[in-house]
């Protein structure tokens, strides 16, 4: 059989398969009789044709081959990743990462990889996603309420829509529990209180040695610091990873616990305390991140069980917003369990201003309710709508919610945005897909704001609104307004008073 046939043939489906370069080899070794150097010439001169090969993903020196016809067949994808995990290496544990996650913010990437961002002899975190998306193992895709992100192949070419609102539920209560924990460190006196870092907040790295961390933080504490010749101390840190997924696998936690491990013998790092969170440990996982060291903190065990059990329902609640809300007394309840964490309201408070204003309009109003409306423009540009109503012979309403921090006005530049890129994709949407009657009556958008407009963008909208009056109805409802609008409903009115308005309605 001539040498291309033959290693087309291994390399079937019902043969060998997709594999290493180095089991094409040493099959054609021990089955085929040839010498090792004439079966790594013969793998070596049939990479063409049907015949391909990863060129860009070295795996121990050796390259994962396929044919062309196999290239994301399921037979692929399960060949493909187990030799990356039978190798153990960093492929492997951004996989698991992958995997824990479904979906993982490019910008978070640097954290969850388990490589480091640089350091000489190992594959870094940029090398790593550089050489997987090349060989097509991994994509990047830029996904609503979370930027370009990274994610598999065969996700992508799957369905991930069906991951994202889980995701972007699970992201927001880890940001709520890396406060809780922020917070608890600072209260301990564990850590230099003005020196705590989150992942995402304020563009402040979150890096100790040569690792990114959910949260990092410098400790004076004696076990932590060291003296060097001029008495002055050298701090320790204390690090932190959250993943609140139900359950996690030693697979994982395994890119952490290479952190943990790579980090220690760096002999320039100060002394560290390493801590993961997590709703739940298989026991394999807890008992390895005991192994080295770590603290295995769940969610209960940091701050109660009620608080634990509220931030589960936290979770069912955002991921399902697209739901009806029935009960705003559930809301509430929701509040103010998980709002015993400290600095958690303000990071909550825009979800759940959404989810009122859904119920609002359900209550008021005749005709359909969906949030989070993701329309296009005609280049397929994206932009997001909180919520979208729809009723015949009614206008399509479009509503932005805006939950304002403590003391904070909404600025020009969000005004500026708002009204020139997403009131125009929204525009190019529903005359692509709406089929809008010409004598019909024309869409509304609407502002809906818990706090103050900055001056200069109050001028800016109403400029719009009597500049488009032909085109679109442009609506603001301020705190006085959103007030009138629930006054005959105590509840709401209280929840709208207690939440969102008792540092801006006056």
């Amino acid at each position: 059989m001539a040498g291309a046939e033959l290693v087309k043939r291994l390399l079937s489906k019902d043969e060998l398969g997709p594999c290493l370069s180095t089991d094409l080899s040493s099959h054609l070794i021990s089955k085929y009789g040839l010498s090792p150097e004439a079966a790594r010439k013969r793998v070596s001169r049939e990479t063409k044709g049907d015949v391909k090969r990863l060129s860009n993903l070295k795996l121990n020196n050796a390259y994962f081959m396929y044919l062309q016809k196999d290239f994301g067949a399921p037979w692929y994808w399960d060949s493909l990743y187990s030799v990356i995990h039978n190798l153990q290496g960093p492929y492997s544990r951004v996989l698991n990462a992958l995997d824990a996650r479904g979906i993982v913010p490019e910008s978070e990437f640097d954290i969850v990889c388990g490589a480091p961002i640089r350091q000489k002899g190992q594959v870094t975190a940029s090398q790593a996603l550089k050489a997987l998306i090349s060989s097509d193992v991994l994509v990047t895709q830029d996904i609503p309420g979370l930027g370009k992100s990274v994610l598999t192949k065969e996700i992508s070419e799957q369905n991930p829509k069906s991951l994202e609102s889980h995701v972007l539920a699970r992201r927001q209560a880890e940001i709520l529990v890396l406060r809780g924990v922020k917070d608890w460190l600072r209260r301990l006196a564990m850590v230099s209180a003005e020196k705590v870092n989150l992942r995402g907040e304020c563009n402040k790295a979150t890096t100790v040695g040569t690792f990114s961390w959910d949260l990092s933080a410098p400790s004076y504490l004696s076990p932590m610091v060291s003296w060097s010749s001029n008495d002055k101390p050298k701090p320790g840190f204390v690090v932190c990873d959250i993943l609140l997924e139900e359950r996690l696998s030693h697979a994982h936690v395994e890119p952490f616990i290479h952190k943990t491990k790579t980090l220690r013998a760096l002999k320039r790092v100060g002394s560290t305390l390493f801590i993961f969170v997590a709703l739940h440990y298989e026991e394999k996982a807890f008992a390895a991140l005991r192994s080295i060291g770590c603290m295995p903190a769940t969610v209960e065990n940091l701050f109660g069980k009620d608080i634990s059990e509220g931030l589960k329902d936290l979770l069912q609640v955002i991921e399902n917003t697209s739901n009806s809300i029935s009960d705003p007394d559930k809301l509430d309840s929701l509040l103010s369990r998980v709002g015993r964490l400290e600095g958690v309201l303000g990071n909550i408070r825009g979800t759940f201003f959404e989810l009122m204003t859904a119920y609002i309009v359900r209550k008021t109003a005749p005709g359909n309710v969906s949030v989070r409306k993701i329309v296009k423009d005609d280049s397929g540009k994206e932009s997001e709508f909180d919520v979208y109503v729809q009723a015949e012979g009614q206008p399509i309403r479009l509503i932005e919610c805006k939950a304002l921090s403590p003391n904070s006005e909404l600025s020009d530049d969000f005004v500026q945005e708002w009204l020139q890129k997403t009131i125009n994709r929204a525009r190019q949407h529903l005359k692509r897909t709406e089929a809008l009657e010409p004598n019909g009556p024309i869409p509304k958008f609407e502002l809906w704001v818990t706090g103050s407009i900055e001056s200069q963008a109050m001028r800016r909208l109403q400029k719009a609104k009597d500049a488009n009056k032909k085109k679109y109805e442009l609506v603001v409802n301020g705190p006085h307004e959103l007030k009138d609008i629930v006054k005959d409903d105590k509840t709401l009115s209280d929840m709208l008073d207690k939440y969102f308005l008792e540092f801006s309605y006056v």
